[in-house]
């Protein structure tokens, strides 16, 4: 602009008292539109932000828990093993001492039958010695 048109401009101001007045009222209002869009796309990225850190943070409790789960499931592995050791440990001891009482029974018995028959058995007389 050249300083004629800044002349009447001014004299435009001049000659029509409302005319700054307006100017003024339409320049606050865009400043306030434009403060209050400021505001509106700041709280937005605050709460994408929020979001954000929110879904990363329940991102990272998920990958604790389930490195949790993890080691709890691998504990409980090993003591299911370890139990399943045990058990096959009882039940080979358990068959093992059935097997020796039942031959021990067996044994006991043969040899009271043995005494039996001896016993049953009349005796000899026992051969008379001459001198």
């Amino acid at each position: 602009m050249d300083t004629k048109s800044w002349i009447g401009t001014l004299e435009l101001f001049l000659q029509y008292p409302l005319l700054p007045i307006v100017t003024f009222v339409i320049a606050c209002a865009a400043t306030g539109f434009a403060w209050w869009l400021r505001g509106h796309l700041a709280q937005s990225k605050l709460d994408l932000a929020q979001a954000k850190l929110n879904a990363q943070e329940m991102c990272l409790a998920l990958r604790e828990r389930a490195s949790v789960i993890k080691e709890e499931s691998v504990t409980f592995r090993l003591e299911q093993e370890q139990r399943l050791k045990d058990l096959r440990i009882d039940t080979e001891l358990r068959t093992m001492l059935s097997r020796v009482t039942e031959e021990s029974f067996l044994s006991c018995e043969a040899m009271r039958d043995e005494h039996l028959v001896t016993a049953a058995q009349p005796s000899a007389p026992a051969p008379e010695l001459t001198l």
